[in-house]
């Protein structure tokens, strides 16, 4: 019992950190059930009451059973294959129809569908949807703004995670890094350069400005109407704001024109961040 109690309770927080948890609360449960199930039984065989001790086992299985059949049979029917014939067909012409050198911008889903049938490198997939481009695609997706979210598929294509790991190295801080090139990608490559040029060496500059302007060498972007009920997702992953995080770290360190000033440097709206700060 108390070997279950442990595991319950373990479990049970364990679900607060992540959903997924909560297929373990089923064995101490489950077991917890069978215990009970079997006492019960045991109280009725051992008053020679047969019948009791039938409906006692036999009422809880079929009940059990009803239910689980019915939802194994509702599940049965919602499952398809995800790829279908127009997916192949498309995939088939990105990859007789693009350079092999392609590079296809998606949501993860698709990507081992455009690495395998397609035959074509792909901005991230199944196995790295836990590195940055999952953000920087979602906010892609996310962005009323084109220009902004072409910057930052052109910084995506153009070197991966380059672009942040060449700031960081000299700003030595990722909130701050991010902060700046999620700024960057706003911005056109003049007012990008004179924004990079206060914080990085003039090689460096040059560097992120190639990763952040140049046109890459053959990239396409593909979408299907089963992204909308993905949005959840994205809008979780898009939505991160690091200028609230930012100013909430910062709140009780330093001066509020402070703050404000260094996020302007950042290329930030000043007046937005007027409207964070009053928030914290």
């Amino acid at each position: 019992i108390l070997v279950l109690f442990l595991w319950f309770i373990a479990m049970l927080y364990a679900c607060f950190q992540g959903v997924r948890f909560l297929v373990f609360l089923s064995i101490p449960l489950g077991i917890a059930l069978g215990w009970f199930l079997n006492d019960v039984f045991g109280y009725f065989w051992n008053r020679k009451n047969k019948w009791g001790a039938l409906g006692s086992a036999g009422i809880p299985l079929v009940v059990f059973c009803a239910i689980f059949l019915n939802m194994g049979h509702k599940i049965s029917l919602s499952l398809y294959p995800l790829m279908n014939d127009t997916w192949y067909k498309v995939l088939n012409i990105l990859s007789e129809s693009t350079p092999k050198d392609t590079i296809i911008n998606s949501w993860w889903d698709f990507g081992d569908w455009f690495k395998v049938v397609g035959q074509r490198r792909v901005i991230f997939d199944g196995q790295s949807q836990n590195r940055p481009q999952a953000y920087w695609m979602a906010k892609a997706l996310l962005s009323g703004s084109e220009r902004e979210s072409l910057g930052i598929l052109r910084m995506r294509n153009n070197g991966g995670n380059r672009a942040f790991e060449i700031v960081d190295e000299y700003i030595k801080d990722p909130l701050r890094s991010m902060l700046l090139l999620e700024s960057l990608v706003t911005l056109e490559s003049s007012q990008a350069r004179e924004v990079l040029s206060d914080f990085l060496p003039g090689s460096a500059v040059f560097e992120v400005l190639i990763l952040l302007f140049d046109r890459p060498t053959s990239a396409y972007f593909v979408v299907d109407d089963s992204m909308v009920y993905k949005i959840g997702a994205i809008s979780y992953l898009g939505n991160w704001n690091f200028s609230k995080v930012y100013i909430v770290q910062n709140f009780n360190k330093e001066e509020k024109d402070r703050i404000l000033d260094y996020l302007a440097r950042l290329g930030k709206n000043k007046q937005e961040m007027q409207r964070l700060y009053q928030e914290a």
